[in-house]
């Protein structure tokens, strides 16, 4: 489980709410224990809240039930707004608060049914870092402010096919996260398309928040307003996919096969931009050849590659600003995120183009008779292997008889050497004789 020691000793003093101050309301004389507690703990939790967090009361009565909205600075969540459902039990606080996130949120820690694996919001007996009556609500909100950050764990995941995935392909995991928020995170699209914090709603607006059904009895007699919109998480099921595969989506039961579609895209105008050219290497007669049969092979595949080039077409969908959902993302948006990447789609076109010409060239006569063409290549390549094969063993050959030329040179140096040197000790041999028979006359003479 996260463990929120560290974190907690750590933590600075944030930016202040602008909620009301319940600790001096009068509905507190006659409050249980616990809303005394919350009482207490509300001038803090005002004081230390961080910048990234909001908090509001649907029911200014019931300071025991109240939302927290989580805005990240940064990270794969960055722009995202993801609100929490903060509901105080009476035993509080004894036992620790019911967290629910209402944001749908794709998060190894969060599961599709809000569900958060934090320690502290499991009781000590069952987690020894759990919670316990020295812990405070503060405690829980640093918490679940930090699991967009540092205590983000993909090793011990409440939602196990966001770890999966985010141990499979971490490209694919930000991707999908950001396919989370911008559906059901709307005020982030506008930060997501410019690359920049979106502006705060104007002054004459109310602030979004999310609205609870009052239990309150209403008369006939008294007219009733309207209730102000509110934004409210909106499930996936209310959503269309114009774009449904199964094969394109495996890791959720939700579908944004529109937005998969527009990654799609990037990664081909990306990938045209940042090819290179190179010189080709220099290349063998069997490399030639090798080539020669996989372009035969290619060629085969004729038919399948006319049909890609028939389907080229569809690829102007991309170029519609209607092709994302419009309860997604309003026109301007779009236009503006497509306007951004005008010169690689220009380019990208360009290249389509030029792709429509390879028709000509594919229906050419020349490739009407492939099946004679690749035998004859393969035979080529064959009768080039044999040969190889019978210059391999000739060089083998040849080094045979150069080393047994070399080493009967050898001999010969030696058993030559060896006469010289036997004649010279013979020679040596004859004239000591003649000395010792020179010396005996001398000695017989006298």
């Amino acid at each position: 489980m996260l463990r929120l020691a560290e974190k907690i000793r750590k933590k600075q003093e944030g930016e202040a709410t602008n909620e009301s101050d319940f600790a001096s309301s009068p509905s507190l004389i006659n409050a249980s224990v616990r809303d005394k507690l919350l009482a207490q703990e509300i001038p803090e939790i005002k004081t230390n809240l961080p910048s990234t967090c909001k908090i509001t009361y649907p029911d200014p009565n019931k300071i025991h039930q109240f939302m927290l909205e989580i805005t990240p600075k940064e990270g794969i969540w960055q722009f995202g707004h993801f609100i929490f459902d903060f509901n105080i039990p009476e035993t509080y606080n004894h036992a620790p608060p019911a967290v629910k996130c209402l944001t749908k949120i794709w998060h190894p820690n969060i599961d599709e049914h809000g569900n958060v694996c934090l320690s502290i919001l499991r009781q000590a007996s069952l987690d020894p870092t759990g919670w316990t009556p020295t812990r405070k609500l503060m405690d829980v909100i640093w918490g679940l402010e930090s699991l967009f950050g540092e205590l983000c764990d993909f090793t011990d995941a409440l939602n196990v096919k966001a770890a999966e995935q985010y141990l499979q392909n971490k490209d694919a995991f930000i991707r999908t996260a950001r396919n989370f928020m911008l559906r059901f995170s709307a005020r982030c699209v506008r930060a997501l398309s410019t690359g920049s914090k979106a502006p705060p709603p104007p002054a004459s607006s109310k602030p979004p928040v999310v609205s609870r059904p009052s239990v309150s009895a209403k008369t006939p007699s008294q007219p009733q307003k309207p209730p102000a919109k509110a934004f409210q998480p909106v499930p996936a099921a209310s959503y269309s996919t114009p774009y449904k595969a199964n094969e394109y989506y495996d890791f959720s039961q939700y579908s944004f096969y529109d937005l998969e579609r527009v990654a799609e895209l990037e990664h081909l105008i990306l990938g045209i931009r940042n090819q290179t050219s190179q010189r080709p290497p220099k290349q063998t007669i069997s490399d030639m050849i090798a080539d020669a049969q996989k372009q035969v092979t290619l060629a085969e595949k004729r038919p399948k590659i006319k049909e890609i080039l028939d389907r080229s077409s569809e690829l102007s969908k991309y170029m519609d600003p209607n092709f994302l959902d419009v309860q997604t993302i309003a026109t301007e948006a779009k236009i503006k995120v497509i306007l951004l990447h005008e010169a690689e789609i220009r380019q990208t076109a360009q290249a389509l183009e030029a792709l429509q010409s390879l028709k000509d060239v594919l229906n050419n006569p020349a490739y009407s008779d492939l099946s004679q063409m690749k035998a004859k290549f393969a035979e080529m390549h064959q009768k080039h292997a044999e040969q190889e094969m019978q210059t391999n063993d000739f060089m083998d050959e040849s080094n045979a008889l150069l080393e047994a030329y070399a080493n009967a040179v050898s001999l010969n140096f030696s058993f030559t050497s060896l006469f010289f040197s036997t004649l010279l000790m013979s020679h040596t041999t004859r004239n000591m004789s003649k000395l010792l028979l020179a010396w005996q006359k001398k000695v017989t003479a006298k």
